[in-house]
């Protein structure tokens, strides 16, 4: 503690706490070091006269960036406005939000006119400089006192309660330190009509509320000075009684189930997501935005594609690179019309140092897929819980169907696993293993859909089925040497949009090939009355030349300067790779072509490729020119916005 204080300023607000990241592997007085104003400085310095891809410059620029001081976030008018304090990013364990951050006995208020059915949401965590600053500190509870005045500054009600910071005998609460933020609401509806004033106060105490054996002397109040309490999310929300709920479900390397049973046998089941689609907008033929997940997140939110955003290069380190705060993404727009935004992810590449955490209300990461913390149906379903009353948006990510398939973890055992599957997938047929996880993942579908059903959620829930992109499995998928990579196994994914009551559509089903992550975008924004970004309008995929076109591309894969498109249309399928100039945007020649027919069934045989076929040339030609318009004027775009490369928040603070 002693050196913490002599190497750390009391000014110092982490951005990272309680993180599974370098924190817990580095010895303290690194991170202390980390942590220095003068010491990051010098071994910025120092990290720059090294080679960039030496390991100890790496190392160096991933630790400045791990530890750097939480950024302020600009521009959300939709939080609270407590004394006009900035707004900081705040990861806290898996869960990062835009935070006030006070120190112990400090007030914060904000003044209300209160409507009716009005409600306060905050989330409340203890920042990891308060460990290292007085460790002892952590026995204590926090109490947290909650002040509402009229406009006279008449006192109109006083709630005062305590929670434990670390596990310990108490009375109300159960709590590991760091880990999870503690979810409060306090309703205003009482005030409607009124115009308030809303204050929020939190210290530490060393009386530890206990539910039976009380101590009656009096308090006594630690005094720390360091910011080092957090006020998370702080939104004052209308409640609603016919609500709306968007839930947008990615799947990781799920192939289309329906293109799965056409390919491998009608006898394959899928009851739930059947069930879903029955009741859905169903696009027969979707592909994915992307061939990998890292260039497919920002499509997600955003509906660009990766020539336009910038990401995939999976080579780069976290601290290279930022998505633009330029771009228009689905949780930010949904958030301007009022509803509470989340995310639930898993995997490294989902680490909000990309940037990714940036537009939502909530951002929950587990490190894996396989820890007991990944998203899963009973954490989707505790999250619609917890957000009853009012518009709520969800986007998660879960995976059942990524190599290696099967887990041995706690949400996914007991789980009796077929000898025969086992011995097959030895001989390099992973198909029959992967038709079972497919299934469990359908079984996480009914649970979600049964769960909204059950509290008459289901109608008001416009339920959104995707993925990432398809399957990678041998013999067809080799990391290293996979040119073509938008093959159909590998880049067919499900597209099913379950309207909810309150929006546009009615269930049918369309057999038009579809890029997803684009369609469900443009689905979003229409259901909900917000407009095409105007900074959108003049891309590519909205003009008429990429009509009733799927696209899909690869970027800087299997070498850096390749670029490959996929075109699909209701009778062809085209691909082709290219050599091209990044700094430029140029391609500079084309490496190889693929052109396959669509049969009816809207299977593709790709057994046969006509590309150099005479017969066929005209229609190549024509395919091979789109392919460049298309990364021609995506290129234009890019150099609009293009993505931050070495963060802001990778300065000396």
């Amino acid at each position: 503690m002693i050196l913490y204080k002599l190497l750390v300023s009391s000014k110092y607000i982490p951005r990272r706490n309680f993180r599974f990241s370098t924190s817990y592997k580095d010895y303290r007085i690194i991170s202390y070091i980390f942590r220095n104003k003068f010491f990051r400085r010098l071994l910025f310095l120092f990290s720059n006269c090294l080679s960039k891809n030496t390991q100890i410059s790496k190392s160096i620029k991933n630790r400045l960036f791990e530890y750097q001081a939480a950024p302020v976030i600009l521009g959300d008018h939709k939080l609270v406005n407590f004394n006009k304090k900035k707004y900081l990013l705040i990861d806290f364990s898996h869960e990062t939000r835009k935070s006030v951050v006070i120190k112990p006995a400090e007030f914060i208020s904000t003044e209300v006119v209160v409507k009716q059915k009005m409600e306060f949401l905050f989330s409340i965590a203890v920042l990891e400089n308060l460990v290292m600053f007085n460790k002892k500190v952590i026995k204590n509870d926090l109490e947290c006192k909650i002040f509402i005045n009229n406009d006279k500054d008449e006192l109109l009600k006083k709630l005062i309660f305590q929670i434990p910071i670390d596990k310990k005998k108490h009375g109300l609460l159960r709590k590991n330190l760091g880990d999870n933020w503690v979810d409060l609401s306090l309703n205003l509806s009482d005030f409607a009509g009124e115009s308030i004033k809303l204050s929020i106060s939190c210290g530490f105490v060393n009386e530890t509320f206990t539910m039976y054996e009380r101590k009656s002397k009096k308090k006594k109040y630690s005094f720390v000075n360091i910011p080092c309490i957090a006020i998370g999310s702080p939104k004052i929300i209308n409640k609603k009684d016919k609500k709306k709920n968007i839930l947008y479900i990615s799947g990781e390397s799920l192939t289309d189930p329906f293109f799965i049973k056409k390919k491998y046998g009608d006898d394959i089941k899928f009851p739930n997501i059947e069930k879903l689609a029955s009741e859905s907008i169903h696009y027969t033929r979707s592909y994915s935005i992307g061939d990998s997940t890292l260039p497919t997140i920002l499509a997600f939110k955003t509906g660009l594609f990766p020539s336009q955003h910038g990401f995939g290069d999976y080579s780069l380190p976290v601290y290279e690179e930022n998505q633009s705060e330029k771009m228009s993404s689905i949780p930010q727009m949904l958030n301007e019309k009022d509803f509470y935004t989340k995310s639930i992810v898993s995997y490294p590449r989902f680490d909000p140092l990309y940037g990714w955490a940036v537009d939502f209300d909530s951002y929950f990461q587990a490190e894996f897929p396989f820890h007991s913390d990944a998203p899963d149906a009973a954490r989707i379903i505790r999250n619609f819980e917890s957000e009853k009353n009012h518009d709520l948006f969800i986007f998660t990510h879960m995976t059942r169907v990524h190599g290696p398939f099967l887990s041995g973890d706690d949400t996914q055992t007991p789980n009796r696993i077929s000898t025969e599957e086992l011995d097959t997938a030895m001989e390099d047929n992973f198909v029959p293993l992967y038709i079972s996880q497919l299934k469990v993942f359908d079984e996480q579908i009914g649970q979600i859909s049964d769960y909204l059903k059950r509290t008459n959620q289901y109608d008001n829930t416009m339920i959104i089925l995707v993925g990432d992109h398809g399957v990678s499995m041998p013999p067809k998928w080799d990391f290293n040497k996979n040119v073509y990579a938008h093959y159909e196994e590998h880049s067919r994914v499900p597209l099913i949009i379950k309207p909810a009551v309150w929006s546009k559509s009615v269930s049918e089903k369309i057999d038009i090939p579809v890029t997803a992550q684009k369609k469900i975008f443009d689905e979003i924004l229409s259901h909900n009355n917000i407009k095409i970004p105007k900074e959108n309008i003049s891309l590519p995929q909205y003009s008429e030349d990429f009509k009733e076109l799927a696209i899909s591309e690869t970027v800087y894969h299997p070498e850096k300067d390749n670029y490959a498109i996929m075109i699909a249309s209701s009778d062809f399928k085209y691909w082709f790779i290219s050599k091209v100039d990044w700094k430029k945007f140029e391609i500079l020649s084309i490496i190889d072509e693929k052109l396959y027919i669509v049969g009816s069934d809207g299977m593709v045989d790709e057994a046969n490729n006509l590309a150099k076929e005479e017969n066929y040339n005209k229609v190549t030609l024509d395919f091979r020119q789109k392919g460049c318009q298309f990364f021609k004027q995506s290129s234009e775009y890019r150099k609009k916005f293009p993505i931050s490369r070495f963060p802001n928040t990778l300065k000396i603070e």
